[in-house]
């Protein structure tokens, strides 16, 4: 009899409410973070990928040049085979082996530019602090969830809403932690 007088005092629509206006307020706090990160991260996004242009730009010019060498090499062997090798025929290939150096010395220092520069070390500190901070107020966000759990337990709650409560914190929880590792 006093237990049906206490289930029937508990205004489970406005308990509810007043859960999913928490989780609107958390799941909005979270979108707020992560805009902000991904603000943060759309200028470093965009010299790194101006970088990755030029390198494959100079990756173009290498394998460009490496053609003119093969095509270079084969006329010196059609030569060398018919007539014997020409003195404009050495120039030409040695120009080429020139040309292709330079364009692999080149090459190789984009490459070095793009795998450490200071900007990058920067961004990629930033990153990884911006990440860690996510992760700690994930953390607190789900130990908040899990302190009103109990507390909404302690006040005479239901295991349905137990399971609930804590199904929707893993489920936010889940959802922080891929937006975070994507």
């Amino acid at each position: 009899i006093v237990r049906a007088k206490v289930n029937a005092t508990v205004d489970y629509g406005g308990l509810n409410a007043q859960l999913q206006e928490q989780l609107d307020a958390k799941q909005a706090a979270l979108r707020r973070l992560e805009h902000k990160v991904l603000t943060r991260l759309s200028t470093g996004h965009q010299s790194v990928l101006l970088l990755e242009r030029q390198v494959k730009e100079r990756t173009y010019e290498v394998k460009e040049a490496n053609v003119k060498a093969q095509k270079a090499k084969a006329e010196l062997t059609a030569l060398s085979a018919g007539k014997g090798v020409g003195k404009e025929t050495e120039l030409a290939r040695k120009a080429l082996a020139l040309e292709r150096t330079e364009r692999t010395a080149e090459l190789a220092r984009v490459m070095a530019l793009l795998k450490d520069t200071p900007e990058l070390r920067r961004i990629r500190d930033r990153q990884e602090r911006d990440i860690g901070s996510l992760r700690q107020q994930l953390i607190n966000a789900q130990a908040e969830l899990e302190v009103e759990n109990s507390s909404s337990l302690a006040r005479g709650g239901t295991e349905v809403e137990q399971e609930l409560l804590v199904g929707v914190a893993r489920n936010l929880g889940n959802l922080a932690l891929h937006f975070v590792g994507a």
